[in-house]
């Protein structure tokens, strides 16, 4: 929707700014400072849409995810697109000011794209790397609001002062335009290929981004920095590429854009070779990888406009609103096609084939040779060779461990394998869970300290379904959710009775959203499991551990209702502030120092405490033999009184943890769990 909404202004802003009359083009500057303020009204509007939206969807009971998402995107588009349909028309705008004004006139394009890029890059580290932590998302927001204001108003303020000002001469431009006879361009080719090369470009970077997400996960890990730090370095090599255009139109320069676009072809290979395991860069090799192309793309992307529009806005308009296009399919074409049928690495061979395919044509289309362009590509078809056939990434390392299986599908990468109790599961090469006793104690402990008979549970973040079977072993109704479709279909690696439990009477195992889930459902459970992936900081992990989350699962707890809540080993603060959050919303919260990590128990009433002998009376023979299967397996001596004590020795006072620490309540403005670059890098 948001990239939509630029393509529509885009070519919309375009269109309309150059129907005005030239003596009347310092309109521009006044409409562009109206859209501004638009967009600053967007940060308080948006919000508010968002939750009058969610009451809707609440109100609309339940319904299956696809409907939901249906709704969700009516949602979006309301909220959002006119807002992003303003964003779409400020570059054409002020192209036009610029043009009116002589101080650019057939690059205007790229001389704004320059500003615009490092723009981009500077609000991303800004807000990602200080703002939201010290601020929130509302105040950042607001904080950004006011300078899309400030901005509006100087425009205004300029319109004003053109439009009372005498009539001026025309300036000279601050680089005189470059004849073709001297950059040696032979005559462009048909639009048409204009439009294709900037659809293609726009496709396939954007999908590119998809995959590199998930190639780079296993060494950037899912930290909400990992994903800002990628953005920024896009960014700002994007910029790089788009002022070395700028740098070398000046010293009148000219590289033929089928080279760079064949530079972009070998270049989009790199990250393949970088996530080799056998190289191990890390994660700024990772980072680095990635330089190459975006320079290429900030090189041909500002320059085929410009030789496209010749400063015309609605040429302009028009031309970059095919390449938003191209970036809106491209990551769909990459999440619910490319990557689950061909992988990872194969849907960036693709990409970067497509990319050599389209340099060729444009070559052709301006006269070079067949084999000039062969020549030009073989050492692309080098690279090829080499990253289809000798390079490995994650999912092929992990495919060659004997009796692994890997899974793709629009959301995730994954893969299970190991024997025995030393299984374990990845989710985009990043572990998620094993097999461990504590996933079974999730769901005992908090059910046998009911003060009353349980007869329905549901377990957020499905996993390797250890917790779902523990549940079922009461024969209670037991739902289950899980976001990664893949996840459930690998369930059967960890459990010969898979199959079994997937067919239980009672149980249901949903491909959906925790929270999404509680929104829309109106029923209560006895007990809630929550065990949100690891590591706390995971990016959006935040809307597992906020107030508001806490708050929605207290809701459908029934009376007396427990609430189970899983921490990873963490940051002190993150677990205290975990701890605070829950205290400020339930009435009685208990907390375990377990192995691994942290459970919190919390309830609308006291939840009384009962011994070992009192536990195992309330379980059904299944359960006490689920408790102990894990034990059975290992070896392990003692029976279910002795490990209930032991569990039961786990306990710690909630006090425990506040020590010297000093911890805020998460919630969804403030995500303290997410971020933390500040508070960790002041002296202690």
């Amino acid at each position: 929707v948001f990239m939509a909404g630029i393509a529509v202004g885009s070519a919309a802003g375009g269109n309309f700014i150059a129907r005005i009359r030239p003596a009347r083009q310092s309109i521009s500057i006044l409409l562009y400072g109206i859209a501004e303020i638009g967009i600053g009204i967007s940060a308080f509007v948006v919000p508010v849409l968002f939750k009058y939206g969610e009451r809707w969807l609440g109100g609309a009971g339940e319904i299956d995810s696809l409907m939901f998402q249906a709704l969700s995107a009516i949602i979006l588009v309301v909220s959002i697109f006119p807002w992003c349909f303003m964003m779409g028309c400020t570059i054409p705008l002020m192209m036009a000011f610029v043009r009116d004004k002589a101080k650019e006139e057939r690059q205007s394009f790229s001389y704004l794209y320059c500003a615009n890029v490092i723009g981009a890059m500077l609000g991303t580290l800004l807000s990602s790397f200080i703002l939201i932590e010290l601020l929130g998302f509302s105040s950042t927001l607001r904080s950004a609001a006011m300078l899309n204001w400030v901005i509006g108003g100087i425009s205004i303020v300029l319109f004003v002062s053109y439009k009372h000002s005498a009539p001026e001469t025309k300036k000279a431009p601050l680089s005189k335009p470059v004849p073709d006879a001297v950059l040696l361009r032979p005559a462009l080719p048909q639009p048409v290929w204009f439009y294709i090369v900037l659809f293609v470009i726009g496709f396939t970077s954007m999908a590119m981004e998809i995959a590199w997400v998930r190639a780079f996960m296993p060494v950037l890990r899912t930290r909400t920095y990992s994903f800002a730090g990628l953005l920024s370095v896009y960014f700002c090599a994007t910029w790089l590429g788009t002022l070395t255009y700028r740098i070398l139109l000046k010293k009148q320069v000219n590289v033929p854009p089928a080279y760079i676009l064949v530079f972009l072809c070998g270049s989009s290979l790199l990250p393949i070779i970088v996530t080799d395991p056998f190289f191990q860069t890390g994660s700024w090799g990772a980072l680095v990888s990635i330089i190459p192309f975006c320079i290429a793309l900030g090189l041909v992307s500002p320059r085929l406009v410009d030789d496209f529009s010749e400063g015309d806005p609605a040429q302009a308009g028009q031309a970059y609103a095919v390449n938003v296009i191209g970036c809106i399919l491209g990551p769909l074409c990459a999440s619910y096609c490319l990557i689950p049928l061909f992988g990872v690495k194969l849907t960036i061979i693709i990409m970067a084939a497509l990319i050599g395919l389209t340099a060729i044509g444009w070559g052709l289309a301006r006269g070079y040779s067949l084999r000039r362009m062969a020549v030009l590509s073989l050492s692309n078809l080098i690279l090829f060779c080499y990253c289809g056939f000798v390079a490995m990434d994650f999912e092929e390392m992990y495919a060659a461990v004997k009796g692994a299986v890997v899974k793709r599908d629009h959301v995730a990468t994954v893969i299970a394998f190991g024997e025995g109790m030393d299984k374990r599961l990845l989710v985009n090469g990043v572990g998620i869970t094993s097999l461990t006793d504590i996933t079974k104690i999730m769901a005992h402990l908090p059910l046998t300290l009911l003060d009353h008979q349980p007869r329905s549970a549901l377990n957020i973040c499905f996993g390797m379904g250890t917790t779902y079977r523990s549940l079922l072993s009461w024969d209670i109704q037991v739902v289950s959710i899980e976001l990664v479709p893949s996840v459930k279909d690998v369930f059967g690696y960890f459990f010969t009775d898979a199959d079994e439990m997937l067919a239980h009477p009672k149980g249901e195992v949903l491909i959906d959203d925790g929270r999404r889930y509680l929104m829309r459902t109106q029923q209560v459970f006895d007990v809630i499991t929550v065990d949100p992936p690891p590591p706390p900081e995971a990016a959006w992990s935040s809307l597992l551990y906020s107030r508001e989350f806490c708050e929605l699962a207290r809701d459908h707890l029934t009376t007396g209702g427990i609430l189970q809540h899983w921490v990873p080993n963490a940051e002190p603060a993150i677990v205290k502030a975990i701890g605070r959050t829950l205290s400020e919303t339930f009435t009685d919260v208990l907390y375990y120092r377990a192995k691994g990590g942290h459970m919190f128990l919390a309830s609308m009433r006291p939840i009384k405490k009962k011994s070992p002998q009192e536990m195992i009376s309330t379980m059904p023979q299944a359960a006490r033999d689920d408790l102990m299967e894990f034990r059975v397996v290992q070896g392990i001596q003692g029976d279910q009184i002795e490990y209930v004590s032991y569990i039961l020795s786990k306990e710690k006072p909630l006090m425990s943890l506040n020590g010297t620490v000093k911890s805020p309540t998460i919630t969804d403005d403030h995500p303290f769990n997410e971020y933390y670059i500040l508070r960790r890098s002041r002296p202690c």
